[in-house]
Protein backbone atom coordinates (compact mmCIF):
# COMPACT_ATOMS: atom_id res chain seq x y z
CA UNK A 1 0.00 0.00 0.00
CA UNK A 2 1.48 2.93 -0.77
CA UNK A 3 0.18 6.61 0.34
CA UNK A 4 -0.32 7.86 -3.07
CA UNK A 5 -3.09 5.82 -3.54
CA UNK A 6 -6.01 7.87 -5.42
CA UNK A 7 -7.61 7.59 -2.41
CA UNK A 8 -5.49 9.43 0.02
CA UNK A 9 -4.06 11.65 -1.96
CA UNK A 10 -7.83 13.57 -2.92
CA UNK A 11 -8.16 13.17 0.98
CA UNK A 12 -6.62 16.30 1.46
CA UNK A 13 -3.14 17.93 0.29
CA UNK A 14 -2.87 19.63 3.79
CA UNK A 15 -3.18 16.25 5.45
CA UNK A 16 -0.07 15.60 7.71
CA UNK A 17 1.20 12.44 9.42
CA UNK A 18 3.88 10.99 11.20
CA UNK A 19 4.65 7.49 11.95
CA UNK A 20 5.95 6.08 15.38
CA UNK A 21 6.37 1.95 15.91
CA UNK A 22 5.59 0.15 19.32
CA UNK A 23 8.81 -1.90 19.34
CA UNK A 24 9.99 -4.29 22.41
CA UNK A 25 13.37 -5.16 21.13
CA UNK A 26 14.61 -1.43 19.63
CA UNK A 27 13.16 0.41 22.74
CA UNK A 28 14.75 3.36 23.80
CA UNK A 29 14.74 2.61 27.92
CA UNK A 30 11.29 1.80 29.02
CA UNK A 31 9.44 3.24 25.79
CA UNK A 32 7.33 0.77 24.07
CA UNK A 33 7.68 2.92 20.94
CA UNK A 34 9.95 4.22 18.40
CA UNK A 35 9.68 7.56 16.05
CA UNK A 36 10.12 6.46 12.55
CA UNK A 37 9.02 9.57 10.96
CA UNK A 38 8.53 13.19 11.19
CA UNK A 39 4.86 14.78 11.24
CA UNK A 40 4.92 16.23 7.68
CA UNK A 41 2.74 16.96 4.67
CA UNK A 42 1.45 14.47 2.72
CA UNK A 43 1.75 17.19 -0.55
CA UNK A 44 5.56 16.58 0.14
CA UNK A 45 7.13 14.27 -2.26
CA UNK A 46 9.69 13.21 0.16
CA UNK A 47 7.60 12.90 2.86
CA UNK A 48 5.17 10.48 1.00
CA UNK A 49 8.25 8.21 0.03
CA UNK A 50 9.73 7.67 3.77
CA UNK A 51 6.08 7.04 4.82
CA UNK A 52 5.38 4.37 2.04
CA UNK A 53 8.84 2.49 3.13
CA UNK A 54 7.84 2.74 6.53
CA UNK A 55 4.25 0.93 5.60
CA UNK A 56 6.16 -1.36 3.11
CA UNK A 57 8.29 -2.19 6.53
CA UNK A 58 5.31 -2.89 8.73
CA UNK A 59 5.02 -6.67 8.26
CA UNK A 60 8.45 -7.32 9.60
CA UNK A 61 8.32 -5.26 12.38
CA UNK A 62 5.33 -6.99 13.83
CA UNK A 63 6.96 -9.56 16.34
CA UNK A 64 4.66 -9.38 19.30
CA UNK A 65 5.12 -8.18 22.88
CA UNK A 66 2.89 -5.71 22.15
CA UNK A 67 2.94 -2.07 24.57
CA UNK A 68 -0.22 -1.55 23.15
CA UNK A 69 -1.85 0.43 25.82
CA UNK A 70 1.18 2.44 27.10
CA UNK A 71 1.61 3.26 23.34
CA UNK A 72 -1.74 4.72 22.57
CA UNK A 73 -1.48 6.55 25.86
CA UNK A 74 1.73 8.27 24.45
CA UNK A 75 0.25 8.79 21.10
CA UNK A 76 -2.95 10.79 22.14
CA UNK A 77 -0.42 13.02 24.60
CA UNK A 78 1.73 13.73 21.90
CA UNK A 79 -0.88 15.10 19.14
CA UNK A 80 -2.99 17.03 22.38
CA UNK A 81 0.29 18.77 22.71
CA UNK A 82 0.76 19.76 19.29
CA UNK A 83 -3.29 20.13 18.50
CA UNK A 84 -3.90 22.54 15.68
CA UNK A 85 -7.86 23.18 15.25
CA UNK A 86 -7.15 23.79 11.38
CA UNK A 87 -5.48 20.04 11.08
CA UNK A 88 -6.92 16.69 11.10
CA UNK A 89 -5.67 15.93 14.61
CA UNK A 90 -6.03 11.97 15.46
CA UNK A 91 -3.91 8.79 16.23
CA UNK A 92 -3.87 6.11 13.49
CA UNK A 93 -1.78 3.01 14.99
CA UNK A 94 -1.51 -0.04 13.49
CA UNK A 95 -0.38 -3.32 15.58
CA UNK A 96 -0.15 -6.83 15.52
CA UNK A 97 -2.53 -8.17 18.43
CA UNK A 98 -3.15 -8.27 22.10
CA UNK A 99 -1.35 -5.77 24.81
CA UNK A 100 1.80 -8.04 26.01
CA UNK A 101 3.73 -5.52 28.60
CA UNK A 102 3.95 -6.93 31.99
CA UNK A 103 5.26 -3.47 32.91
CA UNK A 104 2.79 -1.56 31.30
CA UNK A 105 -0.15 0.11 32.32
CA UNK A 106 -3.76 -1.99 32.49
CA UNK A 107 -6.85 -1.31 29.28
CA UNK A 108 -9.01 -0.16 32.20
CA UNK A 109 -6.26 2.27 33.29
CA UNK A 110 -6.13 3.43 29.96
CA UNK A 111 -9.74 4.09 29.23
CA UNK A 112 -9.54 6.11 33.11
CA UNK A 113 -6.54 7.98 31.12
CA UNK A 114 -8.12 8.66 27.28
CA UNK A 115 -11.18 10.29 29.23
CA UNK A 116 -9.42 12.18 32.24
CA UNK A 117 -7.54 14.12 29.22
CA UNK A 118 -10.43 14.39 26.53
CA UNK A 119 -11.61 17.88 25.80
CA UNK A 120 -14.86 17.40 23.62
CA UNK A 121 -13.25 20.85 21.94
CA UNK A 122 -9.97 19.41 20.98
CA UNK A 123 -11.04 15.62 20.04
CA UNK A 124 -8.27 12.88 19.62
CA UNK A 125 -10.05 9.88 17.71
CA UNK A 126 -8.10 7.15 18.08
CA UNK A 127 -8.26 4.52 14.62
CA UNK A 128 -6.90 1.44 15.80
CA UNK A 129 -5.77 -1.62 12.32
CA UNK A 130 -5.20 -5.30 14.01
CA UNK A 131 -2.98 -6.40 11.26
CA UNK A 132 -2.83 -10.56 11.70
CA UNK A 133 -5.46 -13.27 12.68
CA UNK A 134 -4.87 -12.83 16.26
CA UNK A 135 -5.55 -9.40 17.17
CA UNK A 136 -7.30 -8.02 20.30
CA UNK A 137 -10.26 -6.53 18.15
CA UNK A 138 -12.49 -6.40 21.46
CA UNK A 139 -10.34 -4.58 23.52
CA UNK A 140 -8.94 -1.89 20.31
CA UNK A 141 -13.20 -1.42 19.56
CA UNK A 142 -13.46 -0.37 22.93
CA UNK A 143 -10.32 1.67 23.07
CA UNK A 144 -11.14 3.37 19.82
CA UNK A 145 -15.19 4.08 20.96
CA UNK A 146 -13.57 5.76 23.86
CA UNK A 147 -12.30 8.51 21.74
CA UNK A 148 -14.33 8.72 18.92
CA UNK A 149 -11.85 6.51 16.50
CA UNK A 150 -12.77 3.00 15.00
CA UNK A 151 -11.27 -0.07 15.02
CA UNK A 152 -10.30 -2.38 11.95
CA UNK A 153 -9.37 -5.44 11.09
CA UNK A 154 -6.60 -6.60 8.69
CA UNK A 155 -6.14 -10.58 8.97
CA UNK A 156 -4.04 -11.34 5.97
CA UNK A 157 -1.29 -8.81 4.86
CA UNK A 158 -3.59 -8.46 1.04
CA UNK A 159 -5.63 -6.61 3.69
CA UNK A 160 -3.73 -3.88 4.72
CA UNK A 161 -4.08 -1.71 2.40
CA UNK A 162 -7.47 -1.84 2.04
CA UNK A 163 -7.96 -0.86 5.56
CA UNK A 164 -5.33 1.56 5.72
CA UNK A 165 -6.96 3.82 3.11
CA UNK A 166 -10.18 3.61 4.63
CA UNK A 167 -9.12 4.32 7.90
CA UNK A 168 -6.93 7.35 6.55
CA UNK A 169 -9.83 8.47 4.67
CA UNK A 170 -12.40 8.33 7.74
CA UNK A 171 -9.67 10.28 9.67
CA UNK A 172 -11.05 13.75 8.54
CA UNK A 173 -14.54 13.32 10.03
CA UNK A 174 -14.00 11.43 13.15
CA UNK A 175 -14.90 11.63 15.57
CA UNK A 176 -18.25 12.44 14.19
CA UNK A 177 -18.32 9.92 10.90
CA UNK A 178 -22.06 9.12 9.85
Amino acid sequence: MECSHPSVASSGRDRRIRLDARTRQQRVGTQDWEDLSPIAPLSDPAHVKQINGVVASLPERFYGYTGLYDTILAAVKRVKEDYDPTKVNSVLLITDGFNEDDNGISLKTLLKSLKAIEDPKEPVPVLLIGFGPDTDLTSMTTIAQSTGGAAYSAAVPEDLGKVLVDALTQRACRPNCS
